[in-house]
C-alpha cells in the first residue's frame, strides 16, 4: 500500500492538507490567503507531476509518500543509504537515519536541498519494490526568502553566537528531498535542511530553508518491481530528462595530461624535502603555493597512485613533452621506496615510505588517528595493485623492471590469500607485528581483488585467480544492496562512492581473464552504483568558482560524510567503457564521457577563475551544493572549492584522462 500525504507551512508551523482535498497524488486546497495543488498523469513508464502554490503569506509546500514494505531501505543519492551504516560507524558524524537519542546526528527524519543529491530524488527500497519521488531542484518565485533559523538539534558544546533567525531575499528557491523511517519519502517545493544543516563529517551548521508567496515544480513519481537495484532504472531515466549540457573544455586529453605532469614535477615536487607534497595558499592575499604535507603515502593518497600514470604517460604521444625529472622523483624511484618500506613480520608493505616526526611507519600516517599499529589494506592493496599493473605495462613493452617489486608483492598478497576468510573477505586492516587480521569489516579489501588477478597475470598461479574471484562475490551483495561501506579511513566506515572503485575494477579483469558472463552483471551493477553518485545534472553552485559556468554533471561525489565532489570517480570510466563494448548500451558510454569532460573542464579553471594555481593543478574538493563549503577567501568570503593542491586528485585526474585517451585509440 502506498498513501500521498501533502502539508504546507504556514506560520512557521506544518499543516496537512484534509484528506478530502487529495485524491491519490493529486491535490487541490485553497484556505485563508492561499491555494495549493498537485496535479499529476500517467507519462510512460512513471507519473509525471506539477505541484505549487499561490499565496498572499510565506510558505513550503511537501508531498509525502507512505509505504507499508517490508524492510524498508531509503536512499537520497550520495546523503542517505539507509540508516548510513550507523552500527558500524557510530560514535562517528554523519547522517543517521536512525530513532535514537544517542547522538545528535541520528534523527528519525532528514531533510536536504535537492541539489546534494546526484539525482534529485527520495527513493524507498522494500520486499515490494523500489518507489521514488524526483523533483526539479530550483524554482523561479515570488517573494522568495531564506531563513536561517539557529539550531534544532545541535552537536556543538555551545549555540553558535549571532540572532536567529536571519532573513535574506532570493529569487529563486531550492527545493527538498526527505526520508523518514517507518517507510516514509518526500519532496518539498521549497527546501528545509533538518535536523540542521550537515556541512561534513564533525561539522553542523545551523538549519536554513527557503520559502515564497507563489512558486511551481515539476518532478516524477516512480513504482518499480525488484530488489534495491531496480533503482537504477530510475536513476538512467531522470539523467535522460535532466541532464543538460555536458561540461566544455578547450584543451586536448594529451595537453591536460601533460600539463598535470608539468605542474607535479615543477610545482608539487618539493625539492628542498625531495618529497612530492600537497600544497595550499590563501588568495586573495597570497596566491603563493607552499607545501602543507608531505606526501608519503604507498597507495590512496600517494605514492602508487601516482607511480603508475608516469608510466602510462609513455603510452601517449605528445604526454611527456618538455618534462625533465632531473632531481624529481619518477614512477621506479617512487615505487623502489615503496618496496623498500616493506614489514618482514608481516610480509606487507606499510603505509608510508617515509615516517612523520610524531610516529613510525604505520602510526604516523595522517589517516592513523589513534595512532594503530596497523597496515591498513585501501594503501596496502593499491600499492600491490599499482605496482603489478605496472610490471604487466612493462613486460608488454619489453621493458625489465626492480625484480624486489614483484617478489615483495607477491610475499604480500600470498599473506593476504592467506588469510582471507571462508566466504571470501579480506581484512580491512592487519596487525602489523603478526600475520593476522585485526578488521574484517569494509569494503577496502576489495582493491586485493584487482592486485590478486593481475598477479595471476603475471605468474600464472591459478591459487591467486581463485582468491579474487572469491573476494568478488564476498564484496558483490555489498555493491548490490547498493551499501558500500568503510574504504577510505578518514570517514570511518560511512557509506562511500570509494569503495566501488576496486569492485568494478575487479569486474573487469576478471571478466577479461574467465570470459564469465557473471562478471558482465557485476560491471553493470557496479557501474550503476557509481552513478548513484555521479551528477546527473548541472546545479547551481553560490560560491566562486564555481558560480559562473561550472557544470556538476559527471563528477562524483566522494561519501556520506564527506558531501562534495572528488576527482576519483574517474577511476570507474575505463570500465564503464569497456561495458559499453559488450553491451553497446551507450547510457554507460555516456555517463563515463561526462565525466572526463568534467574532470578536464576543472583543470581549466585555474588559474583564472581559481584565483590561484596554474593548467595542471587540481583540488579534491568541489562542492555544487550547500555541502562542505567551509572554505573562506583571505577576506572572509565564502568559496566552493579548496585553496590546495592534493596530490592525489591530480594523479586520479591523470590516469583517468591517460585510459581515456588510450581507450579512445583502441577502440
Amino acid at each position: 500500500m502506498r498513501k500521498f500525504i501533502f502539508y504546507y507551512e504556514k506560520d512557521g508551523k506544518w499543516n496537512q492538507i484534509p484528506e478530502n482535498s487529495v485524491n491519490g497524488c493529486n491535490m487541490e486546497y485553497s484556505c485563508g490567503g492561499g491555494r495549493y495543488y498537485c496535479r499529476a498523469k500517467e507519462d510512460g513508464g512513471h507519473v509525471s507531476y506539477t505541484m505549487g502554490f499561490d499565496c498572499a503569506y510565506d510558505t513550503k509546500l511537501k508531498m509525502e509518500m507512505r509505504t507499508d514494505g517490508k524492510n524498508p531501505f531509503n536512499i537520497i543519492p550520495c546523503n542517505l543509504h539507509g540508516d548510513n551504516n550507523f552500527k558500524g560507524s557510530f560514535p562517528y558524524t554523519l547522517p543517521f537515519l536512525v530513532n535514537s537519542g544517542a547522538t545528535p546526528f541520528a534523527s528519525d527524519r532528514w531533510e536536504f536541498r535537492a541539489d546534494r543529491a546526484a539525482a534529485p530524488l527520495s527513493a524507498i527500497c522494500t520486499d515490494g519494490g523500489v518507489a521514488a519521488i524526483s523533483i526539479q531542484p530550483y524554482s523561479d518565485a515570488e517573494g522568495g526568502k531564506r531563513t536561517v533559523t539557529g539550531y534544532i538539534k545541535s552537536a556543538a558544546k555551545e549555540e553558535p553566537q549571532g540572532v536567529y533567525p536571519q532573513v535574506y531575499g532570493v529569487n529563486y528557491i531550492h527545493n527538498g528531498l526527505y526520508a523518514q523511517t517507518g517507510g516514509v519519502l518526500g519532496v518539498s517545493l521549497g527546501y528545509t535542511n533538518f535536523p540542521y544543516t550537515f556541512s561534513h563529517r564533525e561539522l553542523l551548521n545551523p538549519s536554513t530553508c527557503e520559502s515564497a508567496k507563489r512558486a511551481e515544480a515539476c518532478g516524477r513519481i516512480y513504482f518499480r518491481a525488484g530488489d534495491r537495484r531496480a533503482l537504477h532504472e530510475i536513476i538512467r531515466e531522470e539523467y535522460y530528462l535532466i541532464r543538460g549540457e555536458r561540461a566544455e573544455y578547450k584543451n586536448t586529453p594529451v595537453q591536460a595530461v601533460n600539463a598535470i605532469i608539468d605542474s607535479l614535477v615543477n610545482l608539487n615536487f618539493d625539492r628542498q624535502s625531495g618529497e612530492y607534497t600537497n600544497r595550499k595558499c590563501k588568495p586573495p592575499r597570497d596566491t603563493h603555493l607552499l607545501p602543507w604535507r608531505e606526501v608519503c603515502e604507498t597507495g590512496w593518497t600517494g605514492g602508487s597512485i601516482l607511480a603508475y600514470p608516469y608510466y602510462l604517460a609513455r603510452e601517449i604521444d605528445g604526454a611527456l613533452d618538455g618534462i625533465d625529472f632531473t632531481g624529481v622523483m619518477d614512477g621506479e624511484d617512487i615505487f623502489n621506496r615503496i618496496v623498500n618500506a616493506y614489514n618482514p613480520a608481516t610480509d606487507m608493505f606499510y603505509n608510508l615510505y617515509k615516517p612523520r616526526l610524531d610516529g613510525d611507519l604505520n602510526t604516523s600516517a595522517w589517516f592513523n588517528k589513534e595512532k594503530e599499529h596497523k597496515h591498513f589494506a585501501y594503501t596496502l592493496a593499491e600499492a600491490c595493485h599499482y605496482i603489478l599493473k605496472t610490471i604487466l605495462l612493462l613486460k608488454k613493452r619489453k621493458e625489465s623492471f626492480n625484480p624486489l617489486w614483484l617478489e615483495r608483492t607477491e610475499k604480500c598478497l600470498e599473506t593476504v590469500a592467506g588469510l582471507q576468510r571462508g566466504d571470501g573477505a579480506f581484512g580491512y586492516s592487519y596487525w602489523d607485528d603478526r600475520k593476522e587480521v585485526a578488521d574484517f569489516d569494509g569494503f577496502a579489501g576489495c582493491w586485493f581483488v584487482p592486485a590478486l588477478a593481475e598477479l595471476y597475470l603475471v605468474t600464472g598461479n591459478k591459487k591467486y585467480l581463485r582468491s579474487a574471484q572469491k573476494g568478488e562475490d564476498y564484496y558483490y551483495k555489498f555493491v548490490a544492496e547498493l551499501n558500500v561501506y568503510g574504504t577510505p579511513m578518514d570517514t570511518r566506515k560511512a557509506v562511500d562512492e570509494e569503495g566501488n572503485l576496486a569492485f568494478i575494477t575487479g569486474a573487469k579483469l576478471l571478466h577479461q581473464i574467465t570470459g564469465d558472463n557473471k562478471y558482465i552483471g557485476y560491471l553493470k551493477d557496479s557501474a550503476d552504483y557509481e552513478l548513484l553518485w555521479r551528477f546527473a545534472y548541472n546545479s547551481r553552485p553560490e560560491y566562486a568558482p564555481l558560480n559562473k559556468g561550472w557544470r556538476s554533471r559527471g563528477g562524483s561525489v566522494t561519501s556520506v560524510s564527506n558531501p562534495h565532489i572528488h576527482p576519483m570517480g574517474i577511476l570507474a570510466d575505463s570500465a564503464m567503457r569497456y561495458l559499453y563494448s559488450l553491451t553497446g548500451d551507450a547510457y554507460y558510454l555516456d555517463r563515463a564521457d561526462d565525466s572526463t569532460a568534467f574532470i578536464l573542464q576543472c583543470l581549466e579553471m585555474y588559474p583564472d577563475k581559481t584565483g590561484y594555481g596554474r593548467y595542471g593543478v587540481l583540488s579534491e574538493r568541489w562542492c555544487p551544493s550547500d555541502g562542505l563549503t567551509i572554505e573562506r577567501f583571505s577576506d572572509g568570503k565564502e568559496y566552493s572549492s579548496w585553496f590546495s593542491y592534493n596530490l592525489w586528485a591530480a594523479a586520479c585526474a591523470l590516469e583517468g584522462i591517460e585510459t581515456y585517451i588510450l581507450d579512445k585509440r583502441d577502440a
